[in-house]
């Protein structure tokens, strides 16, 4: 696997257990610190999504020619 393989790995497993953790942590607490540091570990993980989206390449290519069809003619 290439680097770039194993750090979107990390940044998508990483990204939904941020926000799944934030989520967990924000609703689940009633004092106003805990609250804002779900917030800020949901915001985390929607960061890690964004950068995991925006760098994943659409299409790859070799740049490569095709190789010429001849067609001869009778």
């Amino acid at each position: 696997m290439s680097s770039e393989g194993a750090i979107w790995l990390i940044l998508s497993i990483g990204g939904a257990a941020a926000f799944a953790g934030g989520l967990i942590f924000y609703r689940g607490s009633t004092t106003t610190g805990k609250r804002a540091a779900g917030a800020a570990l949901m915001a985390a993980g929607v960061a890690m999504w964004f950068i995991l989206v925006a760098t994943i390449p659409v299409s790859v290519s070799d740049n490569a020619s095709p190789e010429p069809e001849i067609v001869f003619q009778k």
